[in-house]
């Protein structure tokens, strides 16, 4: 994520940099803070003073260290906060509906172990980075709720009621006798985990070197480091890393295409199930309907502060696009097959 003035980190957690955070090109000046170890702490003077005959919001530029100036600028920042807000607490419904049907039928392993390695990516880019705490744990927060489903997955996938197929629904796998039956699930999901996984992983890590050498081919990483490093979220923004190595920089922006990347494949999973299972019972349309939002708004956010495309864009911006608004194509055909395919009483 491009938080706290920093580019690495995750699409998912980059809502926490709402527009504001990837597309406001207006300068800083700044004079040196106190600040944590390894990081300068500098204060931020918005330049210009003035938009259109709008001032700064000078709380906004205290708190939150954005430049906020015109309404479109007021709207751009508070849909960000309406997409973090629904992104923190999206997984909840599922995690929930999960724990009172004790099921998880209908959720496929892929899309969340494809979630997981983003945000595990996302914890990287953090550390890569030299990223604040706040910004380690929120990373962290969302590895653990990805654990969460995962382990949800594990338990209730080996309780005996989970594996017996009803008569009405057709079992993905031919069904044996004997003890071989009570096997057979498990061991089936686990290798169309591992073969839907692995090929996700290895298209984000293609597509993370191949963002970062396109990145270094158009001179942008050595043009202007200090310009990417100015991109910021919701947190202060004007922090910047003196000792961010290139090597650093180059991991960081390899972790940043590959979260990306991997929020953006994380839905084929699941849209492959339900297409092949004819069911979304076990899924939370809360869940998925507060994705759709959260995305909408993020999206509507950019919108009314977009960018110049330029290497800057390319560099710093686009994962972060890549792996929140693209998704919003996958969310909604995922509605769409919530409200076109039965939903099975359990």
């Amino acid at each position: 994520m491009m938080a706290n003035g920093r580019i690495f980190g995750s699409a998912r957690e980059q809502h926490f940099g709402a527009a504001s955070a990837i597309v406001d090109h207006r300068r800083y000046r700044a004079g040196p803070q106190s600040h944590p170890p390894g990081m300068r702490r500098i204060a931020c003077v918005c330049d210009p003073a003035e938009v259109d005959g709008f001032a700064s919001d000078p709380w906004i530029r205290s708190v939150f260290h954005d430049c906020v100036y015109t309404p479109a600028d007021y709207a751009s920042f508070s849909l960000g906060w309406l997409s973090i807000v629904l992104f923190m607490v999206c997984t909840i419904p599922q995690i929930a509906s999960n724990y009172r049907r004790k099921s998880v039928r209908g959720i496929s392993r892929a899309f969340v172990v494809a979630w997981l390695l983003g945000d595990l990516f996302n914890v990287a880019g953090c550390i890569l980075g030299h990223q604040l705490p706040t910004q380690t744990i929120t990373g962290v927060y969302f590895c653990v709720m990805d654990a969460v489903l995962l382990g949800q997955i594990a338990f209730y996938s080996r309780r005996p009621h989970c594996r017996r197929q009803p008569s009405h629904v057709e079992p993905l796998l031919p069904e044996s006798s004997g003890d071989d039956a009570s096997t057979a699930t498990p061991s089936g999901n686990t290798k169309r985990v591992q073969m839907l996984a692995a090929p996700l992983l290895l298209v984000a890590l293609v597509g993370g070197t191949a963002g970062t050498y396109f990145v270094q081919q158009r001179q942008f990483v050595r043009q202007a480091p200090r310009q990417l490093l100015l991109l910021r979220g919701t947190g202060p923004a004007c922090l910047y890393s003196d000792d961010l190595t290139s090597v650093e920089f180059i991991m960081g922006s390899i972790v940043s295409w590959a979260s990306g990347l991997l929020y953006f494949l994380s839905r084929v999973p699941q849209v492959y199930h339900n297409i092949v299972t004819k069911t979304c019972t076990g899924l939370s349309v809360t869940m998925f309907a507060m994705t759709v939002t959260s995305n909408i708004a993020y999206g509507a956010s950019i919108l009314l502060r977009f960018p110049p495309i330029n290497g800057f864009f390319f560099a710093v911006t686009l994962p972060f696009l890549i792996g929140s608004v693209g998704t919003l194509v996958f969310d909604v055909i995922i509605v769409y097959q919530l409200t076109k395919f039965e939903r099975r009483p359990e």
